[in-house]
């Protein structure tokens, strides 16, 4: 969706909406950020179970017409055995925070 301004009362919906439609892909994982002169849309993996892992993509043209992305880069739970997925990766100058979902057997 598409405003002149953001504060509208009315949003246009993009002409290729929805412009992703994938259990690998579409669920949002953050929100979109600027890095190195690049746009880039954090999505959730969420095709083997919820939030398995994120999924970075470069937003090649974003216009009220057009819409591209490619995937750059993933991040997975294998960095500790104990996690059995990533959630959501959020970026601001000088902080960037990846949450995570590990496994945890709680005895009564």
């Amino acid at each position: 969706f598409w405003a002149d301004n953001p504060l509208a009362q009315e949003w246009q919906a993009h002409s290729l909406n929805p412009v992703v439609s994938d259990a690998r892909r579409s669920r949002p994982a953050g929100g979109v950020f600027v890095w190195n002169g690049g746009l880039f849309r954090p999505a959730q993996d969420c095709s083997v179970s919820y939030g398995r892992r994120i999924v970075l993509h470069r937003i090649k043209a974003l216009t009220v017409e057009t819409y591209d992305e490619e995937i750059v880069q993933t991040i997975g739970p294998e960095w500790d055995p104990q996690l059995t997925g990533t959630h959501t990766f959020v970026t601001s100058p000088g902080l960037t925070v990846v949450d995570a979902r590990r496994r945890r057997f709680k005895f009564n």
